[in-house]
């Protein structure tokens, strides 16, 4: 789930990036809530490749208590965490 903030400018602009210079005389507006939930066949899934001897890695851009939420909804163990530097090319 991501939960993003969402405000306006005093004037009504509409803002497709906001730098932090400008980030006063706003009103808050509310959250956006974005919730993307586990497909239905996922687990059936999960067990088929582990059946096969197939080991699951889970890569995901979010932080590791979303990582193990998923984990714990896709009834898949989780052993550990990998983390890293985020590198731009």
């Amino acid at each position: 789930m991501d939960c993003i903030p969402h405000a306006d400018d005093d004037n009504g602009t509409l803002h497709s990036m906001i730098t932090k210079d400008e980030e006063h005389n706003m009103t808050f507006l509310g959250f956006l809530i974005f919730f993307d939930p586990v497909k239905l066949d996922a687990i059936e899934s999960i067990s088929n490749l582990k059946k096969l001897g197939i080991s699951l890695k889970i890569i995901s851009g979010d932080n590791r208590q979303i990582a193990a939420y998923v984990g714990q909804q896709l009834d898949y163990q989780i052993f550990g965490f990998l983390q890293g530097l985020i590198y731009i090319i």
